[in-house]
């Protein structure tokens, strides 16, 4: 149990500060691991001296991420791109208490290239009001001169055993499969990125990719397909 320890807090030395490259883990690992050592019995000031943080308060921000939709928790990424959503917005959406408003806002947060800005304005709206997530959202979205769309297509790993060899691996590794997977299916001027969890997958491009995806057929049996060859193919 000990080594166990000593390698989750190695790799929680090598996911954290501010200007760290090449990260072992994602923000959502490092959280899990914050949760691994607390369960062990060690406190949040104990944490915080491991990994040079200046106070408790980012530990807390960490433990955010656990309250997110399991559905959206492989989109979090230390920056923001067209397939993720970024730390501190991932913790800005931990204050909505429903999954799946998180959920939609995650989605539109994609679609839309969302700042974190706008994510915490839609979020006071939504507190605030009533009114639906989606409004929240389309009230913000209004508000910019004009809007560029991306296509965003979520689906599940369908395969049991695939989502068991998925599980045992890391979500840099996720990742690379995944592109891996889809990069022979597509040609190199089609732009996409994606990001692969446990037991789904997002995919996020332009209309062009979107009609390619869509050629596939059933494009969630097609990319657990794909994912399964793959996997296959790098373990033979």
């Amino acid at each position: 149990m000990d080594s166990e320890l000593n390698i989750v807090k190695q790799n929680l030395i090598l996911s954290t500060g501010t200007h760290r490259s090449n990260r072992v883990l994602s923000p959502v690992e490092v959280s899990e691991g914050f949760k691994k050592l607390k369960d062990s019995g060690m406190s949040s000031r104990e944490i915080s001296d491991i990994v040079l943080f200046k106070d408790i308060s980012m530990i807390s921000k960490f433990e955010r991420l656990l309250l997110l939709s399991p559905k959206i928790q492989h989109l979090i990424d230390w920056g923001s791109s067209s397939s993720t959503i970024s730390f501190s917005s991932a913790a800005e959406l931990a204050r909505l208490d429903k999954e799946k408003d998180q959920e939609l806002l995650s989605e539109a947060i994609l679609k839309n290239k969302l700042s974190k800005q706008e994510v915490i304005q839609i979020i006071q709206i939504k507190r605030r009001s009533s009114k639906p997530i989606l409004k929240c959202i389309d009230e913000i979205i209004k508000l910019r001169p004009e809007i560029e769309r991306k296509f965003v297509f979520i689906g599940a790993i369908v395969n049991e055993h695939l989502r068991s060899i998925l599980d045992k691996l890391t979500q840099n590794e996720r990742n690379n499969l995944l592109l891996n997977s889809l990069n022979n299916q597509f040609q190199q001027n089609i732009h996409w990125e994606g990001r692969l969890g446990k037991d789904r997958f997002t995919l996020v491009g332009d209309e062009q990719f979107s009609q390619k995806l869509q050629n596939l057929g059933n494009f969630e049996d097609a990319i657990n397909q794909l994912l399964m060859k793959e996997y296959g193919g790098t373990h033979e």
